[in-house]
């Protein structure tokens, strides 16, 4: 199985600041699919079953990047389904994705609700 990359790995454990149980998953995390859109990717995740204490589907988006090579940065939303971590999505506003993202500084969202509830 593939292994998260560095922006990957870096904007999951940013996004879980505060979400203990679900950074526990982490310990247990692969990559099971990873699409390039050009704008952007989405990253299936493999979680080996683990007991749950968090249940339900959400998502958690208050993240953005600033990236080499995009004018706006990039944004990320982290799946969460049946209280397992389930897909991080990248998306860029008006740039193409870089090939590479090797320089990058996450910043937390102020003023933004950290959770979306209402996935199905």
């Amino acid at each position: 199985m593939k292994q998260l990359n560095k922006l990957e790995l870096a904007v999951i454990n940013k996004i879980l600041i505060g979400h203990n149980k679900l950074q526990e998953q982490l310990h247990n995390i692969n990559v099971k699919n990873r699409e390039m859109t050009g704008v952007g990717f989405f990253t299936t995740l493999n979680i080996s079953k683990m007991p749950l204490e968090e249940t339900g589907n959400f998502k958690l988006n208050n993240v953005y990047a600033e990236i080499d090579g995009l004018q706006y940065g990039a944004g990320f939303l982290l799946y969460i389904k049946d209280g397992m971590l389930d897909m991080l999505e990248g998306y860029c506003y008006e740039d193409k994705w870089p090939n590479d993202f090797e320089n990058f500084e996450l910043k937390i969202k102020c003023n933004t609700p950290i959770l979306h509830t209402t996935l199905k």
